[in-house]
């Protein structure tokens, strides 16, 4: 390195200085070119990693948003099955009150027809059962001799016959149940004088 006489560098000293300085600052930069670059292509990886990530995640918001709308869609569904079933219920309801009222109202007509059907019955008891009996013949034979009705003849029986299950020998004898043609006929066998022989099985008391 020269200097003058006062001791001081010269310029093209400096200038010398400055060029080599420059040369080692490049180097140095071009030497951090790779590892910039390296660090450049991660950062381009990881972009595209999240870009792909996105787009996964861009498609399950697709995805969620079908399963909404098919959720919504269902919901409105069950609701209207809902408001429909109501609605059969409360017609069902209707219907059963109005088979509810008819039920009775045939059951007081049923019951009405059997008091009017019974209305004309009597029973007898005590009445000694016989082998191929004939009802009707043992109640004339009853009401004549033991009742005392003097005119049997005019009296019409609807039907005659033995109510309850078969008995032993020895066993009470089973009623017989007979319906009269006329109510008045009913109330003449009822309210004649009754048998005077309680002890005789072969006849019984009457009963409505």
């Amino acid at each position: 390195m020269s200097t003058d006489m006062t001791g001081k560098r010269s310029r093209d000293d400096d200038d010398t200085m400055d060029e080599g300085g420059g040369h080692a600052d490049l180097e140095k930069y071009l030497k951090l070119i790779p590892e910039i670059m390296h660090k450049i292509d991660i950062t381009n990886e990881q972009n595209t990693s999240l870009a792909k990530q996105l787009e996964g995640i861009d498609d399950k918001i697709v995805v969620m948003e079908d399963s909404m709308d098919f959720l919504f869609e269902e919901i409105s569904k069950l609701r209207q099955e809902n408001k429909d079933m109501k609605y059969e219920l409360k017609n069902c309801q209707g219907k059963l009150v109005r088979l509810e009222s008819k039920f009775l109202y045939q059951q007081e007509e049923i019951t009405d027809l059997k008091a009017r059907g019974m209305r004309d019955n009597l029973m007898f008891y005590n009445i000694l059962e016989q082998r191929e009996e004939n009802a009707y013949s043992l109640i004339e034979l009853f009401m004549r001799e033991e009742l005392k009705m003097e005119d049997t003849r005019n009296i019409i029986i609807d039907r005659a016959h033995r109510v309850g299950k078969i008995r032993q020998p020895g066993e009470k004898p089973r009623p017989i149940v007979v319906k009269f043609n006329r109510f008045q006929d009913k109330i003449s066998s009822k309210t004649c004088k009754k048998p005077e022989r309680e002890d005789v099985r072969h006849f019984g008391a009457v009963s409505s």
